[in-house]
């Protein structure tokens, strides 16, 4: 009879619903149960999650107050729950665990609460208690910090989020190459104009994760703690996905955290000779690039010698200077409820 009934109750569960809800009725008790029982894992699965490792398309979202509420939402919530609790029933002061971190995260929160309060009930913003749902990503901090507390945790994390950078740059070559879209994020044509024939596939915050391996593995080789035959790969691998997203400012970005980070391990002279062994790596890697889609390099090198350019036309760089204008005549205006608390 209960096999009956289960048969009818997902049978209707799949004709009605989304198809995913179906799924999620039993995916969603072994993530939380896993993530409850091991919040290490749990923490790593969530950062998966954020980071589309785990492809947002694949993401159940629950409608809420006007936006989304997104499953690695629910685990950050979750899990902060039950980290802090255990905490508790062991008599463990959570403040001392923190250390320094803990006055500057309780004065972030507040001003998120605050913030939302004052949006919704002073200035009678409509989505105020959905865009309060971008701020939940800051409880990962004390998260870190709690369930990463010994050297073998550590390392587990750390080997966690080099495979997601790997993954992630692989998936926006795949998108820009094959003009797909697997993470849920932005791939477009480069512009409406000139360059509309090229695809820009972009990594949203997992192009931090990608800028972040890069600069471990150069410095694991540089160190000698790693072959560099075993390391070039991946690192061709990563720059290939730091390179499709066309990001000028990324671009410039990691080339200088690579020179100040081999400047600070090796000094000058090393700096110097990773500069031009990362010139002739990129030489070859563009080289590559140019035997499957010469105009991709074509496009690469006009956009990395276009930067003066870009300043004096504007563009992007001219929208960031009007933001930054806007925001610090707020916070003149209002520096307690200038801009970020209620969106005044």
């Amino acid at each position: 009879m209960a096999a009956i009934f289960l048969s009818v109750f997902f049978g209707l569960l799949a004709v009605v619903f989304p198809w995913w809800l179906g799924i999620g009725l039993f995916v969603a008790p072994v993530v939380f149960f896993i993530a409850g029982r091991y919040p290490l894992f749990g923490l790593i699965l969530t950062m998966f999650f954020l980071f589309n490792v785990i492809p947002e398309r694949f993401i159940p979202q629950i409608p809420f107050v006007g936006g989304k509420l997104k499953i690695h939402d629910l685990l950050i919530i979750f899990l902060s729950g039950v980290v802090f609790f255990r905490y508790l029933v062991q008599r463990q002061s959570i403040r001392d665990l923190l250390g320094p971190a803990f006055w500057p995260l309780i004065y972030v929160l507040a001003c998120i609460a605050l913030g939302t309060v004052y949006g919704r009930l002073v200035l009678h913003q409509e989505f105020a208690i959905s865009e309060a749902r971008n701020h939940i990503g800051w409880l990962i901090m004390p998260l870190l910090a709690l369930c990463v507390d010994t050297p073998q945790r550590f390392k587990i994390l750390l080997r966690a989020l080099l495979f997601a950078a790997i993954v992630i740059a692989i998936y926006v070559v795949i998108q820009s190459t094959f003009d797909i879209n697997i993470m849920g994020g932005r791939v477009e044509m480069l512009d409406v104009r000139e360059n509309a024939d090229v695809t820009r596939s972009t990594a949203g915050g997992g192009v931090y994760l990608i800028i972040f391996a890069l600069l471990y593995f150069l410095g694991m080789a540089q160190t000698r703690r790693m072959t560099w035959w075993l390391v070039l790969p991946v690192v061709v691998v990563l720059l290939a996905g730091l390179a499709v997203t066309f990001g000028r400012g990324v671009w410039v970005a990691t080339a200088a955290g690579l020179l100040v980070a081999s400047f600070l391990q090796r000094g000058f002279l090393h700096g110097v000779v990773v500069a031009v062994a990362g010139t002739i790596l990129l030489s070859v890697l563009l080289a590559g690039v140019s035997l499957v889609n010469p105009r991709v390099v074509e496009v690469m090198v006009d956009r990395a010698t276009g930067i003066k350019e870009e300043i004096k036309s504007g563009g992007s760089f001219h929208d960031r200077q009007i933001e930054n204008a806007a925001a610090i005549k707020m916070i003149q205006t209002k520096p307690w409820f200038g801009t970020g608390l209620g969106g005044a």
